[in-house]
């Protein structure tokens, strides 16, 4: 029974020097073959680490609402209107305007007679002249020379109705002029040379009134 201490020990150191052969073939032991021989053993390579930038998100810009319009943008178009400006024509008369009704003559008994509204025709052209100098032309003497004809006619017409007189144009150069159905007057406010008459433009008296 002798044989079997020694079985052991020979086992034991079998079993040891498998171990150690293991441990030197491991990689990176500083007692291997590979690192016996000189050659350093190789060393980590670092990985490089790529830092790419991202952008922040940045609001998107404010946008103001427009302002409202004013409420009048040009309350006042023509601050500064014309010194003088024209004044607007006359509107035609019509017989109509009168307070009186027509009278009932038939304008054949017109003699001439005396005037009854020289005064008030005169003062109706001279209120024309300065309404309306559009109308007139050159003077000659008391006269001024007619350039607008219709705009004349009616403009004198209109005056005496704002006299409270009842007027109306009875031709190319005459008006007829009343305040009574009893009689009216005519008067030649035109002369042939296309002036205003004014003094002496009386022509004659109808009765009973025609107009």
């Amino acid at each position: 029974m002798g044989w079997k201490p020694l079985s052991l020990l020979v086992v034991g150191a079998v079993a040891t020097l498998a171990c150690t052969k293991i441990f030197d073939d491991v990689p990176g032991n500083p007692s291997s073959p590979s690192s016996t021989n000189g050659s350093p053993s190789p060393s980590p390579v670092p990985i490089p680490v790529v830092v790419v930038p991202v952008p922040l998100p940045t609001a998107p810009p404010t946008t103001l609402a427009p302002a409202p319009p004013p409420a009048n943008p040009n309350p006042n178009p023509n601050p500064n209107p014309p010194s003088n400006p024209a004044p607007a024509p006359p509107n035609p008369p019509s017989s109509g305007s009168c307070s009186l009704p027509r009278g009932s003559g038939n304008g054949q008994d017109c003699p001439r007679l005396s005037a009854s509204f020289q005064g008030e025709v005169n003062e109706a052209i001279t209120q024309l002249i300065q309404q309306r100098p559009d109308i007139f032309g050159a003077a000659s003497g008391p006269n001024r020379l007619v350039l607008k004809h219709d705009d004349y006619m009616n403009g004198v017409v209109g005056n005496l109705r704002a006299r409270g007189l009842c007027a109306i144009v009875d031709s190319d150069d005459e008006i007829a002029v009343k305040n009574t159905n009893t009689f009216n007057d005519q008067y030649d406010i035109l002369a042939s040379s296309g002036n205003t008459r004014a003094d002496g433009s009386y022509s004659a008296t109808c009765s009973p009134a025609w107009f």
